[in-house]
């Protein structure tokens, strides 16, 4: 009985035990595949629902967050390039609670590696596709993929600098002026470049004095840049600040003195304030300030002078330039006019010189025009001029 007993124990035994067995290899078998062969098979998303669910289970496992960065890196390489950000932003989040934990060098260098990879790749992706604008929407393409780079590394410059060109290439120019500021404001080291293309952009945008901030920000000599200065100089000119665009020009002068156009306009700006100079002037002879007059002649024979070297000096460098030509006749035919509108108000001993120099700028300024008719043979608009001055200086000046 009880060797009977035993014998049934021990056969329930063993059948317990194979259950047990059967039980653990149905388990095994019936068990979720693991993420590698979700990836393997492609079923992405449901790879990263595992991870979630594993890492929600027990968050302190970094080799599966380095998992997930990765994962989403080569997602977000298989989505339209409009549509990486999310997934660049999630990689980015995972590489860093991964980073949280005491990882290896070689683990830190590899998620490195494979972020700066992916902004190399979005960055010359973009700079390829710039360069190579023979469709109309590869700039937006390209500045999809710059976006892409900032957002894999704000704190480099680069993709910010190419997407300002990009977007001031495309028309935006306050698209392109918002998105260097952004960089402002995020990089932890400003490169001189950008505060350089900060100036171009306000330059553009006709702001001088912001220009010029930005250019001082940047350690950039403006008047070592002909096209720099001279576009402060057209800002200042359009808004009537001309003693700042002399300042300009004179330093311009003086960095390119063989530059005729530099001369030219230098000297049109000096003789715009001489005329402010000699309106004053017959102001102060109507409302009899003498103490003011003495001080208006000297300051207008100053500039006046100076306004005369400078267009003579560009006609001397350029010869046979019209415009450089046509500029000093129509500063002498100006000129002209003023003094004799001086001569009729002034005193008796001023009326005598201004009358003088009046007869003596008439004929620099015959001398001038018929220069510029020889260039010209036939021109009936410069024949006019010439024959109009003959008439005044034989009606005023003839004995």
């Amino acid at each position: 009985m009880l060797i009977t007993s035993y014998m049934n124990y021990t056969s329930i035994a063993r059948f317990a035990s194979l259950l047990l067995a059967i039980g653990f290899f149905y388990a095994c078998s019936s068990s979720s595949p693991t993420v590698k062969t979700l990836v393997d098979q492609g079923q992405y998303d449901e790879a990263l629902i595992q991870i979630d669910q594993q890492l929600e289970a027990n968050p302190d496992q970094p080799e599966l967050y380095i998992q997930k960065g990765e994962l989403l890196l080569d997602l977000a390489s298989i989505e339209t390039v409009e549509n990486r950000a999310e997934y660049y932003t999630e990689a980015l989040d995972a590489f860093t609670n991964a980073k949280s934990f005491d990882l290896s060098t070689s683990q830190i260098s590899s998620i490195d590696n494979q972020v700066n990879d992916t902004w190399v790749s979005e960055l010359n992706t973009g700079t390829d596709l710039y360069e190579n604008n023979d469709e109309n929407n590869r700039i937006e393409l390209a500045i999809a993929h710059f976006d892409n780079a900032i957002k894999l590394n704000p704190y480099e410059a680069t993709a910010y600098l190419s997407k300002s060109v990009a977007l001031y290439n495309s028309n935006n120019l306050d698209a392109a002026l918002e998105n260097l500021n952004e960089a402002r404001g995020t990089l932890d080291d400003v490169p001189d470049r950008l505060y350089e293309y900060l100036g171009f952009l306000h330059l553009q945008n006709n702001n001088a004095e912001q220009a010029i901030f930005y250019y001082e920000l940047a350690n950039t000599d403006i008047t070592s840049n002909k096209n720099i200065a001279f576009g402060l100089v057209n800002i200042y000119i359009q808004n009537r600040e001309r003693e700042k665009a002399i300042d300009v020009l004179e330093k311009l002068s003086n960095e390119f003195p063989q530059d005729a156009r530099i001369k030219n306009v230098l000297g049109t700006q000096l003789f715009f304030i001489t005329e402010g100079i000699l309106n004053d002037l017959s102001d102060a002879y109507i409302t009899n300030d003498l103490t003011l007059v003495d001080q208006l002649k000297f300051e207008s024979e100053g500039v006046g002078e100076q306004a005369e070297e400078e267009l003579i000096n560009a006609v001397e460098i350029e010869s046979t330039n019209q415009e450089f030509i046509q500029s000093l006749a129509v500063f002498y035919n100006n000129l002209t006019g003023m003094y004799l509108s001086l001569s009729e108000i002034a005193p008796n001993d001023d009326k005598s010189n201004y009358s003088i120099k009046a007869e003596t700028l008439i004929g620099l300024a015959i001398q001038y025009y018929e220069k510029l008719a020889s260039l010209n043979p036939g021109d009936a608009e410069i024949t006019s001029s010439i024959e109009m001055l003959k008439h005044l200086q034989s009606n005023r000046f003839s004995e």
